[in-house]
Order: structure tokens, then C-alpha cells, then sequence
């Protein structure tokens, strides 16, 4: 299942995809450590949205969360601060606290971003 193109963040989202597609106890796990639903908001070249449902279905998708559901958070980024974002996780308070990440609706969610990018390594 590819979500589009060849780009950065598409690669990313088509990984975390695969990985939670083809192991149900990854997915299971990933329920059950996240709990949430995310959808990035990725702006400018390269940039899109997409949702990582890690709640109840383990989907991943374009779009601001799965038919019938809402986002538990929405994290907004340029497309080069998300590259930034998945090689060095650590680098997400530096990006929130430096105004380049903004997070709208559950922020406690935002403690687990980096178990959401460590899916698609």
C-alpha cells in the first residue's frame, strides 16, 4: 500500500504502514503503547497530511484521520523540520519549543511521538 510518491514524508508513512500491515503483534503493541490517534500536517514541498491511527485499528492514511474518526492530536511541521523530526526524534521539543512544530489537541500525546516514528525505522 503506497500513499503516494517518492517523497520523504510519503516514504515514512508507507514504512510505518508496512511495518503495522504485516505484524499484528506490532500493531497490537502499538495500541496498546500509544493509544492515539495522530495526523501530521506536513507543510510545504514534499508536505501533505496523514494520519497514524495507533487506537484502535492500526491504519495509516492520507487525510486528517480515518472515515469516521477524529484526531486525538494534529502535530503541523514544514517538510524539512519532519525530516529533521524522523532522523533525530529528539529533536521534536526543540522544534515545538522553537515554533517550527505546533501541537493542536491532546499535547500529553505528543510524549509518544517518538514511539509513532520509531514504526517506520
Amino acid at each position: 500500500m503506497s500513499l503516494a510518491s517518492n517523497l520523504p514524508s510519503t516514504q515514512i508513512f508507507d514504512k510505518i504502514a508496512q511495518k503495522l500491515k504485516n505484524s499484528d503483534s506490532t500493531k497490537q503493541q502499538a495500541i496498546n503503547d500509544i493509544n492515539g490517534i495522530f495526523t501530521f500536517h506536513i507543510t510545504g514541498d514534499g508536505g501533505g497530511e496523514w494520519f497514524v491511527d495507533a487506537k484502535e485499528s492500526g491504519q495509516v492514511g492520507k487525510g486528517a484521520a480515518p472515515a469516521g474518526k477524529t484526531s486525538d492530536t494534529t502535530i503541523t511541521l514544514a517538510a524539512e523540520d519532519f525530516s529533521q523530526l524522523v532522523d533525530d526524534n529528539s529533536a521534536a521539543m526543540q522544534l515545538f519549543f522553537g515554533g517550527k512544530m505546533r501541537v493542536a489537541g491532546d499535547q500529553v500525546l505528543m510524549m509518544k511521538l517518538n514511539k509513532v516514528l520509531a514504526l517506520g525505522q
